[in-house]
Protein backbone atom coordinates (compact mmCIF):
# COMPACT_ATOMS: atom_id res chain seq x y z
CA UNK A 1 0.00 0.00 0.00
CA UNK A 2 1.29 3.68 -1.21
CA UNK A 3 2.01 5.92 1.52
CA UNK A 4 -0.92 8.11 0.50
CA UNK A 5 -3.25 5.42 -0.16
CA UNK A 6 -2.29 4.53 3.46
CA UNK A 7 -2.72 8.25 4.73
CA UNK A 8 -6.35 8.09 3.26
CA UNK A 9 -7.41 4.57 4.14
CA UNK A 10 -9.52 5.50 7.54
CA UNK A 11 -11.31 8.54 5.45
CA UNK A 12 -11.60 6.20 2.63
CA UNK A 13 -13.08 3.31 4.83
CA UNK A 14 -14.82 5.41 7.08
CA UNK A 15 -17.06 6.93 3.84
CA UNK A 16 -17.61 3.53 2.36
CA UNK A 17 -18.83 1.87 5.53
CA UNK A 18 -21.51 5.31 5.79
CA UNK A 19 -21.96 4.69 1.99
CA UNK A 20 -23.26 1.53 2.46
CA UNK A 21 -25.15 1.58 5.35
CA UNK A 22 -27.04 4.85 4.13
CA UNK A 23 -27.57 2.95 0.69
CA UNK A 24 -29.68 0.31 2.43
CA UNK A 25 -33.06 0.85 1.75
CA UNK A 26 -32.46 3.62 0.64
CA UNK A 27 -35.49 3.72 -2.18
CA UNK A 28 -37.70 1.91 0.06
CA UNK A 29 -39.44 4.68 2.78
CA UNK A 30 -42.12 6.54 0.47
CA UNK A 31 -41.03 9.90 0.39
CA UNK A 32 -41.95 12.35 3.14
CA UNK A 33 -43.64 16.01 3.47
CA UNK A 34 -40.24 17.68 3.32
CA UNK A 35 -38.79 15.56 0.29
CA UNK A 36 -42.22 16.16 -1.55
CA UNK A 37 -41.32 20.01 -1.34
CA UNK A 38 -37.70 18.77 -2.85
CA UNK A 39 -39.28 16.86 -5.92
CA UNK A 40 -42.19 19.63 -6.71
CA UNK A 41 -39.83 22.89 -6.49
CA UNK A 42 -37.03 21.25 -7.87
CA UNK A 43 -38.57 20.33 -11.43
CA UNK A 44 -39.76 24.12 -11.46
CA UNK A 45 -38.15 26.88 -13.67
CA UNK A 46 -35.36 29.01 -11.88
CA UNK A 47 -37.58 31.88 -12.59
CA UNK A 48 -40.09 30.24 -10.26
CA UNK A 49 -37.87 28.97 -8.18
CA UNK A 50 -36.41 32.43 -6.90
CA UNK A 51 -40.26 33.92 -7.08
CA UNK A 52 -40.74 31.10 -4.31
CA UNK A 53 -37.92 32.64 -2.13
CA UNK A 54 -39.50 35.84 -1.30
CA UNK A 55 -42.35 34.04 -0.14
CA UNK A 56 -41.33 30.71 1.97
CA UNK A 57 -39.09 28.65 2.02
CA UNK A 58 -35.81 31.45 1.06
CA UNK A 59 -33.12 30.08 2.92
CA UNK A 60 -34.01 26.53 1.25
CA UNK A 61 -33.33 28.11 -2.31
CA UNK A 62 -29.84 27.41 -2.88
CA UNK A 63 -30.95 24.05 -2.49
CA UNK A 64 -33.81 23.50 -4.40
CA UNK A 65 -31.67 25.46 -7.12
CA UNK A 66 -29.09 22.28 -6.93
CA UNK A 67 -31.84 19.91 -6.85
CA UNK A 68 -33.72 21.89 -10.31
CA UNK A 69 -29.75 20.92 -11.73
CA UNK A 70 -29.64 17.33 -10.27
CA UNK A 71 -33.01 16.25 -10.85
CA UNK A 72 -32.41 17.64 -15.04
CA UNK A 73 -29.83 14.84 -15.31
CA UNK A 74 -30.80 11.99 -12.89
CA UNK A 75 -34.24 12.41 -12.77
CA UNK A 76 -36.88 12.41 -9.93
CA UNK A 77 -36.88 8.72 -9.21
CA UNK A 78 -36.64 8.39 -4.91
CA UNK A 79 -33.44 7.04 -4.92
CA UNK A 80 -32.36 10.19 -7.38
CA UNK A 81 -33.50 12.76 -5.37
CA UNK A 82 -32.11 11.09 -2.14
CA UNK A 83 -28.28 10.41 -3.90
CA UNK A 84 -26.81 13.66 -3.36
CA UNK A 85 -27.68 13.12 0.74
CA UNK A 86 -26.01 10.13 0.87
CA UNK A 87 -23.29 11.17 -1.39
CA UNK A 88 -22.90 13.99 1.08
CA UNK A 89 -23.27 12.26 3.79
CA UNK A 90 -21.05 9.63 3.42
CA UNK A 91 -18.15 12.25 2.26
CA UNK A 92 -19.10 14.20 5.64
CA UNK A 93 -17.95 10.86 7.61
CA UNK A 94 -14.81 10.22 5.47
CA UNK A 95 -14.18 14.18 6.60
CA UNK A 96 -14.43 13.23 9.71
CA UNK A 97 -12.36 10.48 9.82
CA UNK A 98 -9.51 12.17 8.37
CA UNK A 99 -9.96 15.44 10.43
CA UNK A 100 -9.15 12.42 13.50
CA UNK A 101 -6.32 11.28 11.75
CA UNK A 102 -4.81 14.80 11.45
CA UNK A 103 -5.64 15.81 14.80
CA UNK A 104 -4.88 12.83 16.57
CA UNK A 105 -3.93 9.83 14.77
CA UNK A 106 -5.52 7.45 12.33
CA UNK A 107 -6.87 4.37 14.54
CA UNK A 108 -8.94 7.75 15.86
CA UNK A 109 -9.68 8.77 12.51
CA UNK A 110 -10.92 5.22 11.49
CA UNK A 111 -12.82 4.39 15.05
CA UNK A 112 -14.51 7.75 14.60
CA UNK A 113 -15.81 7.49 11.31
CA UNK A 114 -17.08 3.62 11.97
CA UNK A 115 -18.91 5.23 15.10
CA UNK A 116 -20.83 7.94 12.75
CA UNK A 117 -21.63 5.13 10.40
CA UNK A 118 -23.75 3.22 13.09
CA UNK A 119 -25.59 6.02 14.60
CA UNK A 120 -29.00 5.94 12.68
CA UNK A 121 -29.13 9.77 12.47
CA UNK A 122 -26.52 9.66 9.47
CA UNK A 123 -28.58 6.91 7.92
CA UNK A 124 -31.96 8.74 8.18
CA UNK A 125 -30.48 12.13 6.56
CA UNK A 126 -28.25 10.63 4.31
CA UNK A 127 -31.08 9.12 2.94
CA UNK A 128 -33.44 12.14 2.87
CA UNK A 129 -34.15 14.30 -0.01
CA UNK A 130 -33.28 17.30 1.75
CA UNK A 131 -30.29 19.79 2.98
CA UNK A 132 -29.08 17.74 5.84
CA UNK A 133 -26.28 15.72 4.70
CA UNK A 134 -24.65 18.72 3.32
CA UNK A 135 -24.87 20.43 6.16
CA UNK A 136 -23.07 18.10 7.39
CA UNK A 137 -20.43 17.10 5.11
CA UNK A 138 -19.88 21.18 4.98
CA UNK A 139 -19.54 21.92 8.81
CA UNK A 140 -17.06 19.18 9.35
CA UNK A 141 -15.18 20.21 6.31
CA UNK A 142 -15.15 23.54 7.82
CA UNK A 143 -13.76 22.32 11.25
CA UNK A 144 -11.15 20.20 8.93
CA UNK A 145 -10.25 23.58 7.19
CA UNK A 146 -9.99 25.79 10.61
CA UNK A 147 -7.37 23.46 12.36
CA UNK A 148 -5.50 23.25 8.55
CA UNK A 149 -5.64 26.96 8.92
CA UNK A 150 -4.69 27.14 12.81
CA UNK A 151 -1.52 25.04 12.36
CA UNK A 152 -0.39 26.94 9.13
CA UNK A 153 -2.16 30.10 8.84
CA UNK A 154 -1.96 31.55 5.47
CA UNK A 155 -3.86 34.04 3.73
CA UNK A 156 -5.50 31.08 1.24
CA UNK A 157 -6.36 28.79 3.85
CA UNK A 158 -8.30 31.16 5.35
CA UNK A 159 -10.02 31.86 2.41
CA UNK A 160 -10.67 28.07 1.68
CA UNK A 161 -11.87 27.87 5.21
CA UNK A 162 -14.20 31.32 4.52
CA UNK A 163 -15.52 29.82 0.94
CA UNK A 164 -16.58 26.85 2.90
CA UNK A 165 -18.66 28.53 5.83
CA UNK A 166 -20.28 30.89 2.97
CA UNK A 167 -21.36 26.94 1.16
CA UNK A 168 -22.50 26.13 4.86
CA UNK A 169 -24.52 28.92 5.44
CA UNK A 170 -26.23 28.34 1.98
CA UNK A 171 -27.15 24.64 2.67
CA UNK A 172 -28.42 25.39 5.97
CA UNK A 173 -28.35 28.26 8.26
CA UNK A 174 -28.18 26.65 11.46
CA UNK A 175 -25.27 24.91 10.36
CA UNK A 176 -23.06 28.02 11.39
CA UNK A 177 -23.67 27.38 14.67
CA UNK A 178 -19.96 25.19 13.83
CA UNK A 179 -18.16 28.30 14.43
CA UNK A 180 -19.04 28.63 18.13
CA UNK A 181 -16.75 26.16 18.15
CA UNK A 182 -14.12 27.74 15.99
CA UNK A 183 -14.31 30.85 18.26
CA UNK A 184 -13.55 29.28 21.19
CA UNK A 185 -10.33 27.32 19.46
CA UNK A 186 -9.18 30.58 18.14
CA UNK A 187 -10.03 32.96 21.01
CA UNK A 188 -8.12 29.78 23.63
CA UNK A 189 -4.76 29.24 21.45
CA UNK A 190 -4.76 33.33 20.48
CA UNK A 191 -4.99 34.07 24.37
CA UNK A 192 -2.47 31.12 25.44
CA UNK A 193 -0.06 31.47 22.13
CA UNK A 194 3.16 33.19 24.19
CA UNK A 195 4.38 34.38 20.51
CA UNK A 196 0.49 35.48 19.68
CA UNK A 197 1.00 34.97 15.79
CA UNK A 198 -1.19 37.90 14.17
CA UNK A 199 -1.60 35.44 11.28
CA UNK A 200 -4.48 33.20 13.12
CA UNK A 201 -6.42 37.09 13.15
CA UNK A 202 -6.72 36.42 9.10
CA UNK A 203 -9.46 34.18 10.21
CA UNK A 204 -11.93 37.43 11.05
CA UNK A 205 -12.00 39.02 8.21
CA UNK A 206 -12.42 35.87 6.02
CA UNK A 207 -15.39 34.78 8.16
CA UNK A 208 -16.50 38.01 8.66
CA UNK A 209 -16.80 38.41 4.08
CA UNK A 210 -18.63 34.96 4.76
CA UNK A 211 -20.92 35.87 7.12
CA UNK A 212 -21.31 39.38 4.83
CA UNK A 213 -22.02 37.02 1.99
CA UNK A 214 -25.05 34.86 3.79
CA UNK A 215 -26.49 37.63 5.26
CA UNK A 216 -29.00 38.22 2.98
CA UNK A 217 -30.36 34.82 3.36
CA UNK A 218 -30.28 34.93 7.14
CA UNK A 219 -32.51 38.04 6.95
CA UNK A 220 -34.65 36.81 4.37
CA UNK A 221 -34.91 33.70 6.80
CA UNK A 222 -35.53 35.87 9.80
CA UNK A 223 -38.78 37.54 7.80
CA UNK A 224 -40.33 34.45 6.98
CA UNK A 225 -39.59 32.20 10.21
CA UNK A 226 -43.33 32.84 11.33
CA UNK A 227 -44.79 30.34 8.64
CA UNK A 228 -41.52 28.30 8.85
CA UNK A 229 -41.81 27.39 12.28
CA UNK A 230 -45.41 27.61 13.52
CA UNK A 231 -45.04 23.90 13.12
CA UNK A 232 -42.49 23.67 15.89
CA UNK A 233 -43.18 22.44 19.71
CA UNK A 234 -41.85 24.41 22.53
CA UNK A 235 -39.00 22.65 24.31
CA UNK A 236 -39.71 21.57 27.79
CA UNK A 237 -37.04 20.28 30.21
CA UNK A 238 -38.02 16.76 28.82
CA UNK A 239 -36.93 17.72 25.46
CA UNK A 240 -33.80 18.89 27.29
CA UNK A 241 -33.51 15.78 29.22
CA UNK A 242 -33.79 13.67 25.44
CA UNK A 243 -31.30 15.63 23.69
CA UNK A 244 -28.19 14.15 24.12
CA UNK A 245 -30.41 10.73 23.05
CA UNK A 246 -32.23 12.42 19.95
CA UNK A 247 -28.90 12.95 18.81
CA UNK A 248 -27.08 10.27 18.84
CA UNK A 249 -30.44 8.09 18.13
CA UNK A 250 -30.88 6.19 21.56
CA UNK A 251 -30.16 7.06 25.03
CA UNK A 252 -27.72 3.81 24.88
CA UNK A 253 -25.72 5.68 21.96
CA UNK A 254 -24.89 8.70 23.79
CA UNK A 255 -24.05 7.17 27.09
CA UNK A 256 -21.25 4.99 25.38
CA UNK A 257 -20.22 7.44 23.33
CA UNK A 258 -20.38 9.98 26.90
CA UNK A 259 -18.34 7.37 28.44
CA UNK A 260 -15.62 6.73 26.07
CA UNK A 261 -15.33 10.33 26.01
CA UNK A 262 -15.26 10.95 29.63
CA UNK A 263 -11.75 8.60 29.18
CA UNK A 264 -10.37 11.70 26.76
CA UNK A 265 -11.47 14.70 29.09
CA UNK A 266 -9.58 12.59 32.15
CA UNK A 267 -6.51 11.06 30.18
CA UNK A 268 -5.93 12.31 27.17
CA UNK A 269 -2.69 14.76 27.27
CA UNK A 270 -3.93 17.21 24.46
CA UNK A 271 -6.34 18.80 27.67
CA UNK A 272 -6.85 22.20 24.69
CA UNK A 273 -7.57 19.70 21.87
CA UNK A 274 -10.46 17.89 24.10
CA UNK A 275 -11.58 21.34 25.68
CA UNK A 276 -12.34 22.60 22.09
CA UNK A 277 -14.06 19.13 21.16
CA UNK A 278 -16.13 18.76 24.22
CA UNK A 279 -16.82 23.11 23.24
CA UNK A 280 -17.87 21.72 19.53
CA UNK A 281 -20.39 19.38 20.94
CA UNK A 282 -22.12 21.07 23.47
CA UNK A 283 -22.49 24.09 22.79
CA UNK A 284 -24.33 24.37 19.38
CA UNK A 285 -27.06 22.39 20.99
CA UNK A 286 -27.10 24.56 24.06
CA UNK A 287 -27.38 27.49 22.14
CA UNK A 288 -30.00 26.05 19.90
CA UNK A 289 -32.36 24.78 22.78
CA UNK A 290 -31.62 28.44 24.78
CA UNK A 291 -32.97 30.42 21.79
CA UNK A 292 -35.81 27.88 21.57
CA UNK A 293 -36.59 28.31 25.47
CA UNK A 294 -36.05 32.55 25.28
CA UNK A 295 -37.59 33.38 21.82
CA UNK A 296 -38.94 31.19 19.40
CA UNK A 297 -38.54 27.29 18.88
CA UNK A 298 -35.69 26.58 16.87
CA UNK A 299 -34.68 22.52 18.45
CA UNK A 300 -34.50 19.93 16.08
CA UNK A 301 -32.09 17.21 16.83
CA UNK A 302 -31.39 17.36 12.74
CA UNK A 303 -30.44 20.68 13.09
CA UNK A 304 -27.19 20.29 14.92
CA UNK A 305 -26.42 16.89 13.20
CA UNK A 306 -22.70 18.34 13.14
CA UNK A 307 -22.06 18.07 16.79
CA UNK A 308 -22.07 13.76 16.06
CA UNK A 309 -18.38 14.52 14.32
CA UNK A 310 -16.22 15.80 17.30
CA UNK A 311 -18.03 13.60 19.35
CA UNK A 312 -17.59 10.56 17.80
CA UNK A 313 -13.70 11.67 17.95
CA UNK A 314 -13.57 12.32 21.38
CA UNK A 315 -15.02 8.65 22.35
CA UNK A 316 -12.59 7.57 19.18
CA UNK A 317 -9.56 9.54 21.15
CA UNK A 318 -10.76 7.94 24.67
CA UNK A 319 -10.72 4.35 23.70
CA UNK A 320 -6.80 5.08 22.59
CA UNK A 321 -6.16 6.20 25.90
CA UNK A 322 -6.34 2.37 26.86
CA UNK A 323 -3.37 0.21 26.69
CA UNK A 324 -2.64 -0.73 23.16
CA UNK A 325 -3.22 -4.58 23.39
CA UNK A 326 -6.66 -3.88 24.56
CA UNK A 327 -7.54 -1.18 22.06
CA UNK A 328 -8.88 -2.65 19.50
CA UNK A 329 -10.54 -5.08 21.14
CA UNK A 330 -12.23 -2.49 23.28
CA UNK A 331 -13.02 -0.65 20.21
CA UNK A 332 -14.64 -3.02 18.30
CA UNK A 333 -16.83 -3.95 21.52
CA UNK A 334 -18.16 -0.02 21.80
CA UNK A 335 -18.95 -0.72 17.72
CA UNK A 336 -20.27 -3.94 18.18
CA UNK A 337 -22.68 -2.56 21.44
CA UNK A 338 -23.53 1.14 19.26
CA UNK A 339 -24.61 -1.16 16.61
CA UNK A 340 -27.05 -3.34 18.41
CA UNK A 341 -28.55 -0.41 19.60
CA UNK A 342 -28.75 1.03 16.93
CA UNK A 343 -30.82 -1.76 15.13
CA UNK A 344 -34.19 -0.79 16.10
CA UNK A 345 -33.78 2.72 14.95
CA UNK A 346 -32.49 1.33 11.81
CA UNK A 347 -35.17 -0.91 10.79
CA UNK A 348 -37.58 1.41 11.73
CA UNK A 349 -36.26 4.59 9.62
CA UNK A 350 -36.04 2.05 6.46
CA UNK A 351 -40.13 1.48 7.01
CA UNK A 352 -42.32 2.49 3.82
CA UNK A 353 -43.61 5.56 6.14
CA UNK A 354 -40.52 6.51 7.92
CA UNK A 355 -40.24 10.11 6.46
CA UNK A 356 -42.62 12.34 8.28
CA UNK A 357 -45.95 12.36 6.39
CA UNK A 358 -48.53 9.39 4.64
CA UNK A 359 -47.92 6.66 2.54
CA UNK A 360 -48.18 9.01 -0.19
CA UNK A 361 -47.25 5.51 -2.85
CA UNK A 362 -50.68 3.61 -1.22
CA UNK A 363 -52.91 7.39 -2.19
CA UNK A 364 -51.12 6.65 -5.83
CA UNK A 365 -51.90 3.32 -5.70
CA UNK A 366 -55.82 4.19 -4.79
CA UNK A 367 -55.88 7.04 -7.46
CA UNK A 368 -54.32 4.67 -10.17
CA UNK A 369 -56.72 1.60 -9.70
CA UNK A 370 -60.22 4.49 -8.96
CA UNK A 371 -59.79 7.16 -10.97
CA UNK A 372 -62.02 7.86 -13.96
CA UNK A 373 -62.04 10.62 -16.66
CA UNK A 374 -63.37 13.94 -15.14
CA UNK A 375 -62.09 13.55 -11.58
CA UNK A 376 -61.17 16.13 -9.63
CA UNK A 377 -58.69 16.84 -6.64
CA UNK A 378 -60.27 18.49 -3.99
CA UNK A 379 -58.17 20.43 -1.32
CA UNK A 380 -58.87 20.91 2.37
CA UNK A 381 -58.58 24.23 3.43
CA UNK A 382 -56.58 23.56 6.21
CA UNK A 383 -54.07 21.43 4.64
CA UNK A 384 -53.89 22.41 1.13
CA UNK A 385 -50.54 23.34 1.30
CA UNK A 386 -49.35 20.00 2.67
CA UNK A 387 -51.31 18.16 -0.20
CA UNK A 388 -50.40 20.35 -2.83
CA UNK A 389 -46.80 18.45 -3.28
CA UNK A 390 -48.18 15.30 -2.81
CA UNK A 391 -51.05 15.56 -5.38
CA UNK A 392 -48.65 16.61 -8.15
CA UNK A 393 -46.33 14.33 -7.37
CA UNK A 394 -49.35 11.26 -7.52
CA UNK A 395 -51.03 12.43 -10.84
CA UNK A 396 -48.25 14.59 -12.74
CA UNK A 397 -48.58 11.44 -15.08
CA UNK A 398 -51.85 11.38 -15.82
CA UNK A 399 -53.34 14.33 -17.66
CA UNK A 400 -54.05 17.25 -16.26
CA UNK A 401 -57.88 17.58 -13.97
CA UNK A 402 -60.12 19.85 -12.44
CA UNK A 403 -58.65 20.74 -9.22
CA UNK A 404 -61.19 22.64 -6.32
CA UNK A 405 -59.77 24.44 -3.18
Amino acid sequence: MSHTLKRAAPALFSALAMLVTGAVGLGHPALGWDENATHLVGQRSVEDILRQAGAMDGVITPYYLFMHCWTAVFGTSEIALRAPSLIAMAAGVGVAAELGRRLLDPAVGLVAGLILATLPPLSRYAQDARAYGFAFLLATLATLLFYEAVRRPGWWRWIGYAATVLLLGLAHILGLLVLAGHAWALATRWWHDRDRDRRLLRAVPATAVALLLVAPLVVLGLGQRGDQLDWMAPVTLGTVRAAPGSLAGSGTAALLLALAALLAVVRRPERRLVAELLVAVTVPPVLLLGVSFLLDPLWMPRYALFVLAPAALLAAAGLRTVRPPATPYLAGALLAALTLAALPAHRTLRGPAAHHGPDFRAAARVVADHQRAGDGIVYHPAGAGRSAPASTTTCRATPPRPTCY
